[in-house]
């Protein structure tokens, strides 16, 4: 679940710099949740306990972000830096921003590209080898797509369960910790029915242990 946002140093000289500081945690911290298409699944109530902020400062933050800026380099929508969508938002730019960074001095991406395109024909370039641990990769991929459907309304019902009580590293520990096991028990993985069902399991499971956890961290440290 955790991915990669390119950071440029003129964010220090723009606009959104000038804003106060509830609003700017909240810019970085929808920056750092996005896709590579600058989508973010997150709801307000769950991005402001990421934040550590009341609802109402993230609300105030949101509709400055989704605001027209008048000083704002960018004139695209007026300046505005997101917009609401079914299941959370969209940084606006972000597509911009992310490929204006891909030919930099440096990078080696226009390479990749250039090799991912070659394929095995090119010289010295041969096409990698399935490995028994990656065709299982692959399959439990597509038998979570088989049984869940969509996974970001999964992963989004899974915020809306559980944060708040808990963290995003905390969801993000437990997703990782159950397709690791997916990996590591295919056939397991192959004989279940309902994966809807699994993963839920999988996650309540975990919650009642981490809150076994902090009731004997919580009588320890009350002795």
């Amino acid at each position: 679940m955790t991915g990669f946002t390119k950071l440029f140093s003129s964010i220090v000289s723009s606009s959104i710099w000038c804003e106060d500081d509830v609003t700017l945690r909240v810019w970085i911290a929808l920056l750092a949740l996005s896709d590579a298409h600058g989508d973010v699944d997150a709801s307000i109530p769950g991005l402001a306990s990421l934040c550590r902020m009341p609802v109402e400062d993230c609300e105030r933050a949101i509709g400055i972000l989704c605001a027209p800026d008048p000083h704002s380099r960018s004139k695209t929508k007026e300046g505005r830096r997101i917009e609401l969508r079914h299941g959370g938002f969209r940084i606006i730019n972000y597509a911009s921003y992310r490929s204006r960074g891909q030919d930099k001095d440096g990078s080696r991406a226009a390479y990749m590209r250039a090799r991912r395109s070659a394929g095995s024909s090119a010289p010295g370039i041969t096409e990698a080898k399935s490995t028994p641990e990656r065709s299982n990769d692959l399959k439990w991929s597509a038998e979570l797509q088989k049984f869940v459907g969509d996974l970001p309304e999964m992963k989004e019902k899974l915020k809306l369960r559980y944060l708040g009580e808990f963290d995003l590293d905390w969801l993000s520990r437990v997703w990782a910790n159950m397709t690791a096991w997916g990996r590591d028990h295919p056939k397991e993985i192959e004989a279940k029915r309902d994966y809807g069902k699994f993963i839920l399991g999988w996650y309540r499971r975990s919650a009642d242990q981490e809150r076994e956890r902090r009731d004997r961290e919580g009588r320890r440290r009350a002795t």
